[in-house]
């Protein structure tokens, strides 16, 4: 791959961190310049008013972090909180726990009873990618009691944490899965094209470039595609990917929240849902 990414091997468990701005209304980071809207509020809510969602998880093995080779970032979330960096979020919270697992014994669950709210876990790349291929993989496990009525961006990639421009997965009213990029029309799955009460897999793929392409895949198939568009991504110098967001960031309409995430993973090559 060509561009600015350090060589060496996986970033662990909670690795390199971008380090977040000052927080407003209690939050831990900065959420300015995630998503067109962004939520206000204090601290952490607690559970209560959201409904957790039972049961095991779905789906076959998937490789562990030690099993990854030559991936920028890989997380499964069985490593202590503390190491994964700063958390950014208003009234929501985020974090690992058990309730539901793809793989190992954590995932981490982001959740807020308030409406147009935030919580998401900033990751940071090693070294800035401004040129080849990224590609980005997690799961997501959306639960039946999720009512999507606005937009919700559930992963995002920014050239920093900070930073207003983005590339992102968001989920859609219809259950519709859909592809963003800052200041381009967004491009939407087919209708239902996001599964629940179940574990799927997400890979957003980006040949980073002012004539660019975006794919974003669910479960291995492409849903929505951006074949001609530039992905170096301004707010930092030189342009191009750092960092990204993950959990959840909604409109003003967006009712309470919960889903949860697990095995992410950032490479130069296609990571597939294994």
């Amino acid at each position: 791959m060509g561009g600015s990414m350090g060589s060496g091997g996986v970033v662990g468990q909670g690795g390199t961190f971008a380090t977040g701005g000052s927080g407003f209304g209690g939050s831990e980071g900065s959420a300015t310049g995630g998503a067109p809207e962004n939520g206000t509020g204090g601290g952490a809510m607690g559970m209560s008013g959201v409904s957790g969602v039972g049961g095991a998880a779905t789906g076959g093995a998937v490789r562990g972090c030690s099993n990854i080779t030559g991936a920028f970032v890989c997380n499964d979330f069985e490593s202590p909180a503390a190491s994964w960096g700063p958390k950014d979020r208003g009234q929501g919270s985020i974090d690992r726990d058990t309730s539901q697992v793809r793989q190992g014994s954590f995932a981490l669950h982001a959740y807020s009873a308030a409406s147009a709210d935030y919580a998401l876990q900033v990751v940071s790349l090693p070294s800035r990618v401004t040129s080849g291929e990224l590609y980005v993989r997690t799961f997501f496990f959306l639960p039946s009691s999720l009512n999507i009525n606005d937009w919700l961006v559930a992963l995002e990639l920014k050239s920093c944490a900070t930073c207003s421009e983005k590339i992102s997965f968001d989920l859609a009213p219809g259950d519709i899965a859909m592809l963003s990029r800052s200041g381009v029309p967004s491009v939407k799955g087919a209708p239902a094209s996001l599964p629940r009460n179940r574990w799927f897999c997400v890979e957003l793929a980006v040949t980073l470039s002012s004539t660019g392409s975006v794919r974003l895949l669910v479960d291995g198939s492409t849903v929505a595609s951006m074949p001609s568009v530039n992905t170096l991504l301004s707010g930092a110098v030189p342009a191009g990917i750092a960092a990204f967001r993950l959990g959840f960031i909604t409109g003003p309409n967006q009712g309470p929240v919960e889903l949860w995430a697990d095995a992410l993973v950032a490479s130069p090559q296609a990571i597939g849902c294994n």
